[in-house]
């Protein structure tokens, strides 16, 4: 370039523009830029042997410094390449710290035991319950102990010897005598809580709490045990226990029971 000005000036070119010149030649191409798509680091023997290995012609590999080699491929695919030629590779961040890779497992499905659950057996029909009455008339008196429905193995029917009814007794005729171990109540107090409890009536007791506090009101007895009484008290309107040896005298009303809601 100074040539050709100093071939074209009518005088010699001037000094200041002499060394600009000069100054910016020393300076071209200190710098280049190269087009990568991603860096291999690491030693400078190590990298010598992967330049030149065979098998990662794909990745273009070109020397850029004794310990940089530039890849023509993205990091995702130099990693696996160099994984695949038999290296240990790991990724970095732009900041050079280590790249932790999350390896996503495709496992199979997990398969949960879904429990059966086996459906309520239909009711018998009119010709099945026909069909078993003519064969339990068609039996001699000795009857075995179970008959299977014809055609219906979820049905079997239980004979009972003749007389077995009489000897079935309510389930409540033991309760007076339950109530009578576990309360100070007289025995028509007993008689009248006891049917209430089988029919589903009211009464009105006496009930002394934990502090030694008499209260009266009405309740519908529902259940008992060996220590409490449910029912539902009608003046909290709501379900309540009551201690059996609490009860203090049990009397009828005269009104009709009022329903739970």
């Amino acid at each position: 370039m100074l040539g050709k000005l100093t071939s074209i000036a009518h005088t010699s070119v001037p000094q200041p523009l002499e060394y600009l010149i000069k100054d910016v030649g020393r300076r071209f191409g200190q710098l280049q830029v190269r087009n990568v798509r991603c860096c291999v680091l690491g030693a400078e023997a190590l990298l010598l042997e992967v330049s030149g290995n065979r098998s990662l012609r794909e990745l273009s590999l070109h020397v850029l410094a004794p310990t940089v080699l530039a890849s023509s491929k993205p990091a995702k695919e130099t990693l696996a390449a160099l994984r695949k030629a038999g290296y240990a590779p790991v990724q970095q961040k732009i900041d050079g710290t280590v790249a932790v890779e999350q390896t996503v497992v495709d496992r199979p499905p997990l398969l949960v035991e879904q429990h059966y659950y086996r459906a309520a057996p239909e009711p018998p029909s009119q010709a099945e319950l026909r069909e078993l009455a003519e064969h339990l008339l068609a039996q001699p008196d000795k009857a075995p102990s179970g008959v299977a429905l014809p055609g219906n193995p979820w049905i079997d029917m239980q004979i009972m010897p003749p007389g077995s009814l009489d000897e079935m007794t309510d389930p409540f005729d033991g309760l007076v005598p339950f109530l009578a171990e576990r309360t100070a109540l007289t025995d028509p107090e007993l008689e009248l809580l006891a049917e209430a409890l089988e029919a589903g009536t009211d009464v009105e007791i006496e009930y002394r709490d934990e502090n030694g506090r008499s209260t009266s009101g009405v309740i519908t007895p529902d259940d008992v045990d060996e220590v409490y009484l449910d029912a539902f008290c009608h003046l909290r309107e709501d379900d309540r226990q009551f201690r059996l040896d609490r009860i203090r005298s049990v009397a009828a009303v005269k009104r009709r029971r009022r329903t739970k809601s």
